[in-house]
């Protein structure tokens, strides 16, 4: 009995274990990932960049979730390259990473991981895709393999003054991937100039690639999900073709100006146009970002208010209808009047919208009244609509609003609904 008990057990987790990894591949697309992949590049470089041990594991352990669902994409060539893009974070990690696991002050968990073997793992998981599926190219194996390269490259250089042995290592894997994609012939113009550069001795202290080309590189990975491109520019000239000269690996522009993307607090949203501007203040664990047009002259309501706060441990375990009746309760102690509630789906989950009024005393006029006028003449009010959707995602309350006269509330409605609409979390 204790023996069917446990291969019934087993049978169930291994049942579940499928049906995960299934619905994995299922419920996330490539431009799931991609978000994702994005959120963490966030992480990573701050993490980085602030010497922050608790957001590179964090970035780590996301990646590592993350994996069954890059496994299963439809797309053989989205998955090789988002794992491109995770050995790339982990190249970026390493020197701070290595630095900062020494230390029981930075690392206080005494969580350890290998970045060198995360680098070489992820980027092993691309090649091999690019080897066995028929989708990819020649051409297309090439600009994989100088990818690889470049980013063994930064990684020599990322661990020229924290190991040596292991510097050394990864240029001479640098050079025998570069020297793969050379010879299968690469899609994109630069490869000779950089193959140049790398049997450069002084090349050996410096990345083959500056900091923008190799961050356009990156990105271009899990945003564009693209390989590099020719940039179809007449061939250089023997003087042009030298290794000081910039070889164009430069990725398509994803630069919008308008797009305001939050990696803390994991939203985006999008304004209007140029005309518009964004403003934030943030807290530790509050944020408030408003759009709003930049000629206040022209200024028609309160602008679009976005305020993000974390929940604490025991919000946390409330619904969406639990946290509202809250905010509720504050609204109706301002004294607003609640004229709409429902339940809506805002960005693909459930959120609450409220539609409330207030009424204001004018007490602004132009001249004092006479005792006889002020007895025919009730005072006049002011009355003000607010717009509002609460949701709540990533152990985060968003509450996202707008407000304007009653009188003008139509006709504002329609420009800010579509701002609203355009948030995003991730």
């Amino acid at each position: 009995m204790r023996m069917l008990k446990k291969i019934l057990l087993l049978s169930f987790i291994m049942i579940f274990a499928g049906s995960v990894q299934t619905l994995f591949s299922q419920t996330l697309k490539s431009q799931d990932v991609s978000k994702e992949l994005d959120y963490i590049a966030g992480l990573v470089k701050k993490g980085a960049s602030d010497g922050d041990m608790e957001l590179i594991v964090k970035s780590y352990r996301t990646m590592s979730n993350l994996e069954i669902a890059v496994d299963g994409l439809q797309s053989k060539k989205d998955s090789a390259l988002f794992f491109l893009a995770m050995g790339y974070n982990f190249v970026n990690i390493c020197p701070t990473a290595i630095v900062l696991q020494l230390s029981e002050t930075t690392n206080p968990t005494g969580f350890n991981f290998d970045c060198i073997e995360r680098t070489k793992y992820y980027f092993d998981k691309a090649i091999k895709i690019a080897s066995s599926e028929n989708v990819f190219t020649p051409a297309d194996r090439a600009d994989i393999y100088f990818i690889v390269g470049i980013g063994y490259d930064r990684l020599k250089f990322n661990l020229a003054n924290i190991s040596k042995i292991n510097s050394d290592k990864s240029y001479e894997k640098a050079l025998n991937y570069l020297g793969k994609a050379a010879e299968l012939g690469a899609g994109f113009e630069g490869i000779k100039t950089i193959m140049k550069r790398a049997e450069d001795d002084a090349y050996y202290k410096k990345p083959l690639i500056d900091d923008q080309q190799y961050n356009a590189l990156n990105r271009m990975l899990y945003i564009d999900r693209a390989l590099p491109q020719p940039e179809h520019e007449p061939a250089a000239t023997k003087e042009d073709d030298t290794a000081d000269s910039t070889p164009p690996i430069a990725a398509p522009s994803t630069k919008d100006e308008n797009l305001y993307i939050d990696y803390q607090w994991r939203f985006m949203v999008k304004k209007p146009d140029d005309t518009w501007s964004f403003e934030s203040r943030k807290a530790q664990a509050t944020m408030r970002l408003t759009i709003q047009k930049k000629d206040t002259s022209s200024v028609a309501g309160s602008g679009l208010n976005i305020i993000c706060r974390t929940l604490t441990d025991a919000e946390a375990k409330s619904n969406i209808e639990q946290l509202t009746s809250k905010s509720i309760d504050l609204l109706k102690a301002a004294g607003y009047d609640i004229k709409s509630q429902k339940m809506i789906s805002f960005n693909g989950m459930q959120a609450q919208e409220i539609i409330s009024t207030h009424q204001y005393q004018n007490l602004i006029q132009k001249a004092p009244l006479s005792q006889e006028k002020k007895d025919a003449e009730p005072p006049q009010n002011i009355i003000s609509k607010q717009y509002m959707i609460i949701a709540v995602a990533n152990n985060i309350q968003y509450i996202v609003s707008f407000n304007s006269l009653d009188s003008e509330y139509a006709r504002i409605f329609p420009e800010y609904k579509m701002i609203a609409n355009s948030v995003s979390f991730f």
